[in-house]
C-alpha cells in the first residue's frame, strides 16, 4: 500500500472517530436558541470576543470553541447574548460528512447562563477579550449576524468550522490584523490572536468552578483540610467566622458541587451552608491557552550517544504546561522527532494526531494516535510502521495517582510484512502521578499480532518542572521479547 495514500486515509478516519466520540460522549444538555428580536441595545452596550478553553479529556474539545457575547456588564450578565456557530450534526452520516464533505451549519443566539454553566460542567475555563467599537460598528456587525440568521452555511471540521464564521464577521468591520478565514485550517484561539490591538481592550478571565476550588484547597492547612472533608459529609459545625480560608473552600465547593449534586438531602445542606460561608469568587489570573507558547521543542539524548530533536507545534497540555487537574489529558499534532547517530539523521517519529485522556471522574479513558514510527532507537532493528490506533477504557485514581486501562485496535502497515495491512488487538495500562514539581508515568503497551519480533514495551518516565517553559526528565524503556533496555535524558522547552 502506498504510504501516503495510507497516512491520509487513516488521518481522514482518525479525525472522524474523534468527532464521533465527542457527538456520543459528551452528554451535554441542549441549550435554547433566543430570537433574534430579543435583542435590546443601549448606550452600555458591549461586545466581547469569548474563547472556552480546550477540554483535553474530550478530544473533540481540545481546540476550544470561540464565540461572541453582548452585554453590557463585565462579567456578562445571566442574560446577556451569546452568538455562535455551530454544525448541524444530527446523524451517523452528518459526522462521517464533517471529515469527507460537509453538513449545513448555521448561526445562533444564545443566553449567556447556558453557554457559560455548560462549560463549567466541563470545568472550562473563559476568556473574553472586550472589543473597542463604536456604537455605529457594534450596530453594523449586529446587522450582518441578522442578515445570516436562519441561512445554512457549509460546515466542516478543520475549515469551515465556529472560528472561521465568526472570523467573517470580525473581519468585515476590520477589526483583525490578517485574514483567519483564508488559512487552510481555522482554530478557535486563532481567532483571539488575531484581534488588532486599536481594538482589544480588556481581557477577562472566568475561571470553572473547579479551578477556583482546586485554588483554594492548595491554600488550606491540614487541620483546615480535615474540617473541609468533615464539612463535605455533612458536618456544618466546622464552619466558623473566624476560619476565612475554610469558609472560602467551602463556598467554592458549594458554587462547584451544588448544580451537580444529585441527593436531595445534600443539596438542601449545600443550599443552606451557602448563607453562611458566601465569598465572591476569587479572582484568578490566567493566559489564553495557546497564545503564549510558539510551539515545544524536546532534545533526548539516547542510549548509545544518538541524539534526538522533537518539534511539536501543537502540543496541548503536557507537564507543567497547563493546570494539573487535567495532567492525564494529552494532545499532539504534527509533531516530527528526528535522530541523529554518527553523522546519520533520520525521522524517529511522526505524529499526525495523537489524543490522550485519563479522567478518573468518568472512569473512562480514551486513545486516538495516527503517525509513522522508526523503532531503531529503541530495538537496533530497522523495523518502521505508519499505524492507526484507537482505544476506550476505565481509569480510576488511587490518592493522587491516575490509572488507566485501555483496550486499542491498530491499523498498521510496516516494511516487515507481507500483507498491506495488519490489524492487531492491544491494550495500554499506565499510572501517572502529577505534581506541582515532579511527574511520572508508568506504562506498558501490548500489541497482540504484532509484525515485529516484539509484542510489549514497558517505559518509566520520570520529569521535573524547572520553570514554566521548561522542564527535564528521564526515561527508561524495555522490549521484554528481544531481551533489549533503551534509556533517554529529556530537556522539554515551549518557546
Amino acid at each position: 500500500m502506498n504510504l501516503r495514500r495510507f497516512i491520509g486515509s487513516k488521518f481522514s478516519w482518525g479525525l472522524f472517530v474523534l468527532m464521533w466520540i465527542g457527538c456520543v460522549g459528551t452528554g451535554q444538555a441542549e441549550t435554547t436558541d433566543v430570537p433574534f428580536q430579543a435583542w435590546q441595545l443601549d448606550a452600555t452596550s458591549k461586545i466581547s470576543l469569548a474563547f472556552a478553553s480546550q477540554n483535553n479529556y474530550q478530544p473533540e474539545s481540545t481546540f476550544g470553541h470561540v464565540f461572541l457575547v453582548v452585554h453590557q456588564q463585565t462579567p456578562p450578565e445571566p442574560n446577556a447574548k451569546v452568538i455562535e456557530f455551530v454544525g448541524h450534526l444530527e446523524s451517523f452520516s452528518d459526522m462521517v460528512a464533517t471529515i469527507y464533505g460537509q453538513v449545513d451549519g448555521r448561526y445562533r443566539l444564545l443566553d449567556f447562563s447556558d453557554k457559560s454553566l455548560d462549560y463549567d460542567f466541563e470545568n472550562r475555563d473563559l476568556y473574553l477579550l472586550e472589543l473597542k467599537v463604536e456604537a455605529s460598528k457594534l450596530e453594523k456587525l449586529l446587522t450582518s449576524v441578522a442578515q445570516r440568521m436562519g441561512k445554512p452555511f457549509p460546515y466542516t471540521f478543520a475549515k469551515y468550522n465556529c472560528a472561521y464564521y465568526l472570523a467573517l464577521l470580525l473581519e468585515e468591520q476590520g477589526l483583525l490584523t490578517q485574514p483567519v478565514s483564508a488559512q487552510i485550517y481555522v482554530e478557535p484561539v486563532d481567532l483571539m490572536k488575531a484581534v488588532n490591538d486599536r481594538y482589544a481592550g480588556r481581557i477577562s478571565f472566568i475561571p470553572s468552578s473547579h479551578r477556583v476550588l482546586s485554588l483554594h484547597l492548595t491554600q488550606l492547612s491540614q487541620a483546615q483540610l480535615l474540617a473541609f472533608n468533615r464539612f463535605t459529609q455533612g458536618d456544618e459545625s466546622v464552619l466558623t467566622k473566624e476560619n476565612g480560608p475554610l469558609n472560602q473552600t467551602a463556598s467554592a465547593y458549594i458554587r462547584y458541587q451544588l448544580p451537580r449534586e444529585s441527593e436531595p438531602w445534600r443539596r438542601q445542606y449545600l443550599a443552606s451552608s451557602q448563607k453562611q460561608v458566601w465569598h465572591e469568587v476569587t479572582e484568578i489570573d490566567a493566559s489564553l491557552p495557546g497564545a503564549d507558547t510558539n510551539g515545544h521543542y524536546e532534545l533526548s539524548i539516547l542510549s548509545g550517544g544518538a541524539v534526538g530533536l522533537k518539534l511539536q507545534p501543537e502540543l496541548r497540555n503536557f507537564f507543567g504546561v497547563h493546570t494539573s487537574d487535567q495532567a492525564g489529558a494529552y494532545l499532539d499534532l504534527l509533531s516530527v522527532q528526528a535522530i541523529e547517530k554518527k553523522g546519520r539523521l533520520e525521522l524517529s517519529e511522526f505524529t499526525l494526531f495523537k489524543s490522550e485522556s485519563i479522567n478518573p471522574l468518568t472512569y473512562k479513558s480514551r486513545f486516538l494516535d495516527i503517525g509513522y514510527r522508526n523503532w531503531q532507537s529503541k530495538t537496533g532493528r530497522s523495523d518502521k510502521e505508519a499505524y492507526f490506533t484507537w482505544g476506550m477504557g476505565a481509569a480510576f485514581s488511587i490518592k493522587d495517582v491516575s490509572v488507566a486501562l485501555t483496550p486499542t485496535i491498530t491499523l498498521g502497515t510496516s516494511n516487515v510484512e507481507s500483507q498491506s495491512v495488519n490489524i492487531r488487538a492491544g491494550y495500554r495500562a499506565l499510572s501517572e502521578w502529577h505534581g506541582e514539581v515532579w511527574g511520572v508515568r508508568v506504562q506498558t503497551v501490548r500489541r497482540v499480532n504484532s509484525p515485529f519480533q516484539f509484542t510489549r514495551e514497558d517505559s518509566m518516565q520520570l520529569r521535573m518542572r524547572v520553570t514554566k517553559q521548561a522542564n527535564l526528565g528521564i526515561e527508561f524503556g524495555r522490549i521484554p521479547q528481544l531481551e533489549r533496555s533503551f534509556q533517554r535524558f529529556l530537556i522539554s522547552y515551549a518557546l
